[in-house]
């Protein structure tokens, strides 16, 4: 059993896509995600112990995604963690999830290290509807947007917070980065496959890069730029 750790928007679907290939693997999406209709999984809302069970009754290696705010303990705390944020279904959902695991569960995080990039892709998959796009569909031509500087802000204190929160459960977890994973896939995939103890063999990810530039898609992009900047001075 295995779960890929991560946050929308740093690659889970390129790498699930990639390893539901091996045969050894047997792949779900996000079963948590009460809002999630491609999961896979044979139960609609499934609770730990039916992905628990499936995993005792199946030959294969069993793996799954779940985003780092799910079942976000009480003890774990940042300013951004607020009421409302801790209230909305996809992070009650699985409450105790992660202590629950167990011992023997691998892990592997998923991160970006670019979280403007990930941010304008999080607002255009918001937009569009449209979390993921596989290899045989066409990607339609994007339309600009503008992005609210004070959001991105939040986000940004947020997305570090769950990245080094996802560290700090997991400190021997295998880690990537989105950016890792485009630039240097056969590299990636084959270290996966061999921290999970399986067979390594050619795989590719079955969905495609929808994202471009953001100077290319934000109407606002200096302004963008200038705010991040002035976050880091």
């Amino acid at each position: 059993m295995f779960v890929i750790q991560s946050i929308p928007r740093c690659g889970t679907h390129m790498l699930a896509t990639a390893l539901e290939q091996h045969p050894e693997i047997k792949m779900y999406g996000e079963v948590f995600n009460p809002y999630s209709k491609v999961h896979g999984f044979p139960i609609h809302k499934p609770v730990l112990q039916d992905v628990l069970k499936a995993c005792e009754k199946d030959d294969r290696l069993i793996g799954f995604i779940a985003h780092t705010y799910v079942g976000l303990a009480p003890d774990e705390i940042h300013e951004t963690f607020t009421p409302a944020f801790r209230s909305r279904p996809e992070v009650v959902a699985a409450k105790g999830f992660w202590s629950a695991l167990p011992d023997t569960c691998k892990v592997i995080t998923l991160y970006r290290e670019d979280l403007y990039a990930r941010y304008v892709s999080l607002v255009r998959a918001n937009l569009t509807k449209k979390w993921r796009y596989l290899s045989h569909e066409t990607i339609p031509e994007p339309k600009p947007f503008t992005i609210d500087i004070a959001s991105m802000k939040e986000a940004f204190a947020r997305t570090k917070a769950l990245m080094a929160l996802a560290q700090k459960r997991f400190p021997n977890a295998l880690r990537l980065s989105y950016e890792e994973l485009c630039e240097d896939t056969a590299r990636c995939l084959n270290s996966v496959q061999e921290y999970l103890g399986v067979k390594v063999i050619d795989l590719k990810p079955g969905t495609l890069k929808s994202g471009l530039p953001p100077e290319q898609i934000v109407l606002n992009h200096s302004e963008a730029l200038e705010a991040i900047n002035g976050w880091l001075d």
